[in-house]
């Protein structure tokens, strides 16, 4: 049985079929006697008939009849009874009309949104206090994607104490544990760049510069060693002092060693 949503404008079918014989298709009807019933009430002509043929070659016998939302403001089944003059009525119609459900959720979401907490919406605080310490409780183990807060969260618990972690322990750059630890260490927090190019004043990469503390280098005079980036640059951390700098890298002769003065 076709389902209509109540008090909507719905479309239902009706066939029609030739007096004679019962069953040959009706073509060109127009204007029949329509009656409906509402859940077995009285029988009643629609509010206003809109009836029409949907396509006498293809679906010979097919009418359609589109009822008002007045028509189908009442729940439970409704009859149909089409009939003209020569026609077979052999084919009686009903249909069920339903509540609206859209209308239903509505309306229902509408006293969701203005309920004010006394119809059971709001959580019971002691079913709050319980959420929050389930969160808090969870094991930070199985929540260790990158870029989540649970990673995060775990990367930190490292700087809980930060005076307890060991410089410059893993510390680069320009963070201000690895500076700290080069001073604590004797070795300079100054940073000295160097810049290496070549005959035509292109930066050279790769270059290994070694730093000494003589100009005549040996083990004991060695000091530090860096290598040149994709800028020609080295820069390293140096005390005040005057130091030597010596280059190496093969295919290159340099003129050694640059004096480098740190203040």
């Amino acid at each position: 049985m076709q389902q209509v949503k109540q008090s909507t404008e719905s479309v239902i079918y009706v066939y029609l079929a030739d007096a004679t014989d019962g069953y040959t298709p009706e073509t060109g009807v127009t204007s029949p006697t329509v009656y409906l019933t509402k859940n077995g009430g009285t029988p009643a002509v629609p509010s206003s008939l809109a009836f029409a043929e949907l396509d006498s070659t293809n679906m010979p016998g097919w009418y359609k009849i589109t009822l008002s939302t007045t028509d189908t403001n009442t729940l439970g089944p409704l009859g149909i009874d089409c009939y003209k003059s020569g026609t077979s009525r052999h084919f009686p119609l009903a249909v069920d009309v339903v509540a609206n459900v859209v209308a239903d959720v509505k309306s229902d979401s509408a006293a969701i949104l203005a309920d004010t907490g006394t119809d059971g919406v709001v959580i019971a605080t002691a079913t709050q206090d319980a959420i929050t310490d389930k969160v808090w409780d969870e094991a930070i183990s199985g929540h260790l994607s990158t870029g989540t807060t649970g990673a995060k969260l775990n990367a930190a618990t490292a700087a809980a104490d930060p005076w307890s972690v060991e410089l410059p322990g893993a510390y680069t750059g320009n963070e201000a544990g690895y500076k700290i630890g080069r001073i604590l260490a004797g070795l300079g927090a100054a940073v000295s760049t160097l810049t290496v190019q070549d005959a035509d004043d292109n930066p050279v990469e790769g270059v290994t510069v070694d730093y000494y503390t003589s100009a005549t280098p040996s083990d004991a005079t060695f000091y530090t060693r860096d290598t040149t980036d994709a800028a020609g640059q080295v820069s390293v951390y140096l005390p005040s002092g005057t130091y030597y700098a010596f280059r190496f890298k093969r295919g290159y002769a340099f003129t050694d060693p640059l004096t480098v003065t740190v203040t």
